[in-house]
C-alpha cells in the first residue's frame, strides 16, 4: 500500500472526530436507557477515537513537516529573489503582490496545508519570473486639454 499523504492523515482524523462525536451523541441521546457499564463503555470508545484523532492529527503535522523540508529549497530561493529584487521593483500591484503571495506562504505553513504551501511557493517564483522593469502606469489626471 502506498503512503498517506498528509491530506490523506488529516482526513482519516477527520472521520475519526466525527467517528467520537456520533459515539458521543449516541451516548448523550440515550442516557437515560443506558446501564452505568454501557455508558462506561461508550465513553470509552468515545475517548479511544478522540485519541486515534488527535494521533492521526499529530502524524499529518509530521508528515507536513517532511514536506516542507522538501520545499525549503524552493523558500531559500524565494527569499534570495526578495532579498535581491524586492526593493528594485517598480511596478507596484507587482510589489503587493509579491508581499501577499509572502503572507500566504506563511499562512499555508502555519495551518500545515501541503497543498497550499506548494501553490503559494509556485506563485512566489512566477512572480520573479515576470520582468521586474515593468513601471506602474501613471494615474489619470483631470487636465483639460
Amino acid at each position: 500500500m502506498p503512503a498517506l499523504s498528509s491530506k490523506q492523515i488529516t482526513e482519516l482524523g477527520n472521520y475519526f472526530s466525527a467517528f467520537a462525536e456520533a459515539v458521543g451523541d449516541f451516548r448523550m441521546s440515550h442516557y437515560a436507557s443506558l446501564t452505568d457499564s454501557q455508558r462506561a463503555d461508550l465513553k470509552s470508545h468515545q475517548k479511544k477515537l478522540l485519541d486515534k484523532a488527535d494521533e492521526l492529527y499529530t502524524n499529518s503535522a509530521i508528515l507536513v513537516m517532511d514536506e516542507i523540508d522538501a520545499s525549503l529549497t524552493s523558500i531559500k530561493t524565494i527569499n534570495t529573489k526578495i532579498e535581491r529584487d524586492y526593493r528594485q521593483l517598480q511596478n507596484i500591484q507587482k510589489a503587493i503582490d509579491v508581499a501577499a503571495g509572502c503572507v500566504k506562504l506563511g499562512i499555508s505553513i502555519f495551518s500545515l496545508n501541503p497543498k497550499e504551501i506548494g501553490q503559494s511557493i509556485t506563485e512566489l517564483l512566477r512572480f520573479f519570473k515576470e520582468p521586474k522593469s515593468i513601471k506602474t502606469p501613471p494615474a489619470a489626471t483631470n487636465k483639460k486639454i
